[in-house]
């Protein structure tokens, strides 16, 4: 079989088949090691597993399968290459040319396994997000439309795949899928789908700066927070490197060396799981069983006078709140401290008598569809509380 001009490479593949092996193992590994740290976090903290912990497992999944799957092929396809690049040849045209074949669905299933690995982070993030801050409304919006526009990037990503060689036939893939109209069209699909990329994970990074940003905490605390979820930015950072570097390392004929790209996409995703994994970790930093420090006193702030000491209370549990949340993100937690996300929100339907009343007299407290909200005053006060 002869090759044209066009179809004979330079150079075999850069990356040495049993290095690129070596490197896909070594960081589905570590993920798995993340992982594993985060769900033990979570069930330490929390005694369960939420859907954003599903969502993970199942891009973990993903790949474990997707190094499995290349231990199986990449010698094959290495091997296919080198035939590209004049440097082997096949012993049996027609076994080769069904090594083609089979060989170009593997990178097919591949694709769709980096870009579904990619979705399953972002969309980890979101439910994590979700449950957090679900009681607020402008959080609720931009939520949706995050989620819409993730989806959206994952269909644009897996659709815009040159199916064409994906059913095609040995030779055809050869004589087809390696002319310049084509590479072209693989480069160009490349760096949109980085675009996208980039794109959907500041979309998710805004999320995290709407919650916190509203929350009662002071501003060096939410900057804190701030800069924890935007290790995102550190996934958005490789998936520009992998297509700037992968450009870097074209052969002759303008197409991308395939294994610098699926190293790299090795890499993206090996970084996307650890950082969504981080978000996780700070549950280290708070006991499972530890109340916060405004519940172990009984009294009002002794800094409140009693006109004021209403309002030191809602800002006192809605930073305690805040704190909670973000930083344990534990749901269940308004059955122990009594004070749920969603009464936060509507904190500001409670009628209360005027301020100057002195505290020592029966309040009255309207709440208006809401639970119960703690006293916090002494317990020896007596409160009356009407509901509707």
């Amino acid at each position: 079989m002869e090759l044209s001009e066009t179809q004979r490479l330079n150079s075999p593949a850069a990356i040495p088949v049993k290095n690129f092996l070596a490197g896909s193992w070594t960081t589905a590994s570590i993920a798995l090691i993340f992982l594993g740290v985060r769900l033990y976090t979570r069930i330490r903290a929390s005694r369960r597993l939420f859907w954003d912990d599903a969502i993970l497992i199942f891009g973990a999944l993903l790949v474990v399968l997707s190094a499995a799957l290349w231990q199986w092929a990449a010698p094959t396809l290495w091997f296919i290459l080198d035939v590209g690049a004049g440097v082997a040849f096949p012993g049996d045209l027609e076994k080769f040319l069904q090594d083609v074949e089979s060989t170009m669905r593997v990178f097919f299933v591949e694709q769709l396994f980096f870009y579904s690995t990619l979705a399953c982070v972002k969309l980890s993030l979101l439910f994590f997000f979700r449950r957090v801050g679900w009681h607020m409304t402008k959080l609720r919006i931009a939520w949706w439309s995050v989620l819409a526009f993730v989806v959206a990037t994952w269909v644009a990503s897996v659709g815009d795949a040159q199916w064409g060689c994906l059913v095609a036939k040995g030779f055809d893939i050869m004589a087809q899928c390696t002319e310049p109209p084509a590479i072209a069209y693989a480069n160009l699909t490349l760096r949109v789908n980085c675009a996208l990329d980039v794109l959907s994970d500041a979309a998710v990074l805004s999320i995290p700066i709407i919650l916190i940003w509203d929350a009662k905490l002071r501003t060096a605390k939410k900057l804190a927070f701030i800069g924890l979820f935007s290790l995102t930015l550190l996934t958005m950072l490789v998936a520009i490197l992998r297509v700037v570097g992968i450009n870097s390392a074209k052969w002759a004929n303008g197409q991308v060396d395939p294994s610098y790209l699926w190293l790299w996409s090795c890499i993206e995703t090996f970084i996307a799981m650890i950082v969504a994994c981080l978000t996780a970790f700070p549950q280290l930093f708070v006991s499972s069983n530890k109340k916060p420090a405004a519940y172990q006193h009984s009294g009002p702030s002794s800094r409140s006078n009693p006109h004021s000491g209403y309002k030191g209370q809602e800002d006192s549990v809605g930073m305690v709140q805040s704190y909670a949340d973000v930083l344990d993100t534990r749901v269940g937690d308004e059955e122990n401290y009594g004070y749920s996300a969603m009464a936060q929100e509507n904190h500001s339907a409670t009628n209360l008598k005027p301020a100057g009343m002195n505290h020592h007299y029966g309040d009255v407290l309207e709440l208006h569809q809401i639970s119960p909200l703690p006293s916090p005053y002494h317990p020896s006060v007596t409160h009356l509380q009407r509901y509707h």
